[in-house]
């Protein structure tokens, strides 16, 4: 596998950059988000949700499911969102070809592996941050109503719903990942695995369904960290939870609501 994503770099760097090649990479980006980052996850979950009926409606968040025009809506506009997503990773195969990022290949010291297994959390504590501030200014009254709303049409949203956004606030959203790739060196696993990560939190967090049973987790972790209810809770409510992985920010900028802790306790 590094081998393969070192070489798949290589490639890039020695493509020759003009319009028709980068017109064949946009429309290679649009399908590829639209199958491995869309398609792909939202019909896994969805397939093992008919497989595993009785443990899903057991998590199931809103006991309503949502409704077949909602879900006509959500994967309408994730479909449109596709082309935000195609511009980002068009922007990091630039920054590649044109080598404004550094990516090394070889760990060659405990150091550089420390490092090399910090660099995910520190990109997803950075991009945390990012994510915090970008939603709250959508929810700024003329971005919520022009851009955001079309997000909140989900108020019980299924997992087609992870990237049912204005292509403006995917594309805001998204910028955070090509800023991340500039200011910190990456090997080629590591920032595969965060891209990974953020799919997985997006699926998780509009699945619809509550995985983990908080009874067990310590109060220490859970008053930390979101959870699946925690972002629904925000498409019920949405002047409050507005965190993308931590609650601190919302704790910090009292949009943390009271009742969560309490009502997570069912699951």
């Amino acid at each position: 596998m590094p081998l393969a994503l070192t070489n798949m770099i290589e490639q890039l760097k020695s493509l020759d950059w003009n319009i028709q090649m980068v017109s064949l990479l946009m429309l290679f980006n649009i399908l590829f988000v639209i199958i491995f980052r869309f398609l792909i996850p939202c019909l896994l979950l969805e397939r093992l949700s008919q497989r595993f009926h009785i443990f899903f409606e057991k998590r199931r968040i809103q006991k309503k499911k949502p409704c077949h025009q909602q879900k006509i809506h959500e994967i309408k506009y994730s479909l449109l969102s596709s082309i935000s997503y195609a511009i980002i990773l068009l922007m990091i195969e630039t920054m590649l070809h044109f080598n404004i990022v550094h990516i090394y290949n070889q760990i060659k010291s405990s150091q550089e592996f420390i490092y090399t297994i910090l660099s995910v959390p520190l990109a997803l504590l950075i991009h945390d941050f990012y994510f915090f501030w970008v939603h709250k200014l959508l929810h700024t009254r003329l971005l919520y109503l022009k851009v955001h709303r079309i997000h909140h049409f989900s108020g019980n949203p299924s997992v087609w719903a992870m990237q049912s956004l204005h292509p403006l606030e995917s594309l805001l959203q998204g910028l955070c990942v090509p800023f991340i790739l500039w200011i910190l060196p990456w090997h080629p696993i590591a920032f595969l695995v965060y891209l990974n990560l953020l799919t997985y939190f997006d699926v998780i967090a509009h699945s619809g369904f509550e995985f983990r049973s908080h009874r067990h987790i310590p109060k220490c972790i859970s008053s930390l960290i979101t959870s699946s209810y925690y972002h629904n809770f925000h498409h019920q409510n949405p002047s409050y939870h507005l965190g993308l992985l931590t609650r601190v920010w919302d704790k910090i900028f009292h949009t943390d609501h009271h009742s969560y802790d309490d009502l997570i306790k069912k699951f």
